[in-house]
């Protein structure tokens, strides 16, 4: 197949996105004993906040980071995303 007719499945977006991430530095030594720490919080967007996009939400929040937007199909998750932070734009 070439690579013009490949379709972009999820779990290949978000693979491709982590490597790029990794290859720019973003995130990786990001702590106060790091030379690239600017001192302000990460701003993380969430795509997905079900049972798991929720526990990652929590997990970021708790170190510091902000969340200023999540993104879900299902109304549900989004309330519950806007639960446990609120004023979350979705």
């Amino acid at each position: 197949m070439s690579e013009r007719n490949r379709q972009v499945t999820r779990r290949s977006f978000i693979q491709s996105s982590i490597a790029a991430a990794a290859a720019a530095g973003v995130g990786l030594g990001a702590s106060p004993q790091s030379p690239r720490w600017t001192g302000r919080p990460m701003r993380v967007g969430l795509i997905g906040c079900g049972i798991r996009g929720i526990e990652q939400m929590q997990n970021l929040l708790d170190v510091g980071a902000i969340v200023p937007i999540v993104c879900d199909l299902y109304d549900g998750h989004l309330r519950r995303a806007q639960e446990v932070q609120p004023g979350t734009a979705v």
